[in-house]
């Protein structure tokens, strides 16, 4: 389930930033569309778990 949900998402980024890389209105960054897109997906995931303590609850920090 999760990845599908991340080739979903990923599916869709990926055509995003390909979209505005032919408009012009992004640069490439060496990295294919397909693989920014993972990128964003993997730290948007990192940054979602840096927030729970490991009891599940959020970190003190980000309440």
């Amino acid at each position: 389930m999760l990845q599908e949900r991340h080739r979903a998402l990923i599916s869709i980024l990926a055509a995003t930033i390909r979209n505005r890389r032919e408009s012009g209105a992004a640069a490439d960054d060496g990295l294919t569309p397909e693989h920014a897109a993972a990128v964003v997906v993997a730290t948007w995931e990192g940054l979602g778990e840096a927030t729970r303590r490991v009891d599940g609850q959020p970190s003190p920090a980000m309440t």
